[in-house]
């Protein structure tokens, strides 16, 4: 993925040398990945408006009354680094104490005591085929209903219910696009529309490459 990006891996220290297997490979990109943290993970007033617009949506659902202490509980889940750069206040010891022994019991918990899930079981959030307007949609949503088909059924879930009586919008069959979605049209919507030339002429140029093996396969 990383070569059809066209991404270049000059800066890794054995990029000149060669990597002697997968491992050495991810060692060595968590060790670029780490120091460009340390560089590049700096407060700024940018990263504070990505936070609290993102922080908006994963507390959409919770009274406003209980956003201050939502805000709280989401700085506690973040690393001291990420916290800094965000520009967020780090959270009361006790809530970040809590919180850390609440994950680590129900890792415990999953990795002992919870049964495999069978394929059928498994969460799913988008489609897997497309539906009659020849796109894909969405079958769960967190806050407003994009992409999400309007019938009786998606209407009538306890998600819907729970929005509706709460006052957030459910599918309407009108807005939040219920037709679907293509991948190349996802975006904001001033470039609806653009870039299909490009996105076709990459595609192209991806399909007459090899792909697949191991890259390895040289190395000694």
């Amino acid at each position: 993925m990383g070569d059809a990006m066209e991404i270049s891996y000059n800066d890794l220290s054995a990029f000149e040398t060669g990597w002697h297997d997968g491992i050495h490979w991810l060692d060595d990109i968590e060790q670029w990945s780490m120091n460009y943290e340390k560089r590049c993970m700096v407060p700024d007033d940018s990263n504070h408006l990505t936070a609290n617009e993102t922080t908006a949506i994963l507390l959409w659902d919770l009274p406003e009354s209980w956003i201050p202490a939502g805000r709280q509980v989401l700085s506690a889940l973040m690393d001291d680094r990420l916290r800094n750069a965000m520009m967020y206040d780090s959270p009361p010891s006790w809530l970040q104490t809590s919180i850390d022994w609440a994950l680590a019991f129900r890792k415990y918990l999953l990795k002992y005591a919870a049964l495999p899930r069978p394929y059928f079981m498994a969460a799913e959030f988008l489609s897997k085929k497309p539906n009659k307007n020849g796109r894909y949609y969405r079958l769960v949503y967190e806050s407003e209903p994009w992409y999400h088909e309007n019938n009786w059924k998606t209407r009538n879930t306890l998600q819907s219910w729970m929005k509706w009586l709460s006052g957030k919008p459910i599918p309407d069959g009108k807005n939040y696009q219920p037709e679907g979605y293509l991948i190349p049209e996802i975006g904001p919507k001033n470039l609806n529309g653009k870039g299909k030339q490009e996105f076709e002429a990459t595609r192209t140029k991806l399909k007459k490459q090899s792909r697949g093996g191991c890259p390895f396969v040289s190395a000694n």
